[in-house]
């Protein structure tokens, strides 16, 4: 004897659905949409799969449960994709977020960068002109080993 407050006794505090069918028919369930809605029973072997049931969404797995009598009834056991789709929103959102952010550190990491070099050159292009007017004392700070700092060396 399947009913409806059978299923919801196996149920008990999950948020997950049963819809119990013999045949094509639904014999018991705890959606009442279910029983309202025409939809394709999925095999028991095929993997747990998407369905719209009245305009919801839910993970769907089918059973066979055999009664004493002999007697086989299909199970469909439905979980809402709300929480899955609520979660795939929010791990979009934080990769979006991370991505800005990441985005965000290499664009001031770029200017500055910049900036330390341009001042660098600035300097260098600044007593190559106080050279070129006559002022042969000027000499430039060396502070680093690279080619800045090779060519301001050779400068000196």
């Amino acid at each position: 004897e399947l009913n409806d407050d059978l299923l919801k006794k196996i149920r008990g505090n999950t948020q997950m659905h049963l819809v119990a069918f013999q045949d094509s028919q639904v014999i018991a369930s705890t959606l009442a949409a279910a029983r309202n809605t025409r939809w394709q029973i999925p095999t028991p072997e095929s993997p747990p799969q998407r369905l719209n049931i009245a305009n919801q969404g839910y993970m769907v797995k089918t059973v066979i449960l055999t009664g004493v009598s002999g007697t086989a009834v299909k199970v469909v056991l439905l979980t809402s994709v709300k929480p899955l789709e609520q979660a795939e929103r929010s791990l979009w959102l934080s990769l979006a977020g991370l991505c800005l952010l990441g985005g965000a550190i290499a664009l001031i990491v770029a200017i500055w960068v910049t900036r330390w070099l341009t001042r660098r050159l600035h300097n260098l292009t600044s007593a190559t002109q106080q050279l070129a007017a006559g002022d042969f004392s000027i000499r430039i700070k060396i502070d680093s080993k690279d080619e800045v700092g090779i060519l301001a060396q050779d400068f000196n």
